[in-house]
């Protein structure tokens, strides 16, 4: 009977390590999937014609959307954010034209694409598009 005791207990040790294993691979690949919420903070600056949105993060966990005087923290201010960094890539160097564009499609008459981050070595970053006026 101690025998089977003590196969049980290598069990249960085994199921707990591949959930621990599973766990971490899970948050592994979110971070990478998200790295900037290794950041100490990030904003992020769309202005139109018409309205300014803006997105703020502040490690470890506070998020802020604001579009014109709305404002939204929590939750859905992260998923907004994650959706607009789906296409916003800050792994670039610049704010692309292709970036722009697909940003178009949700934010019609784009002026001004700004964004700031600061590292987890407090490092600041900007990217800053501007609309050349080319195309009126």
């Amino acid at each position: 009977m101690k025998r089977w005791r003590g196969s049980r207990r290598w069990q249960v040790i085994l199921v707990l390590g591949l959930i621990a294993s599973i766990v971490t691979y899970q948050l592994h690949a979110y971070a990478d999937s998200y790295p900037w919420l290794e950041d100490m903070t990030l904003d992020v600056k769309i202005e139109t014609d018409t309205t300014i949105y803006e997105w703020e993060y502040e490690n470890p966990n506070s998020f802020e959307y604001e579009e014109g005087s709305l404002i939204k923290r929590g939750e859905k201010a992260k998923d907004s954010f994650e959706h607009l960094l789906q296409v916003l890539d800050l792994t670039q160097s610049q704010i692309t034209d292709d970036m722009v564009s697909e940003l178009s499609k949700e934010f019609k008459q784009i002026r001004r694409i700004s964004a700031r981050r600061v590292d987890g070595d407090h490092c600041l970053q900007t990217w800053v598009w501007n609309h050349s006026g080319n195309d009126e």
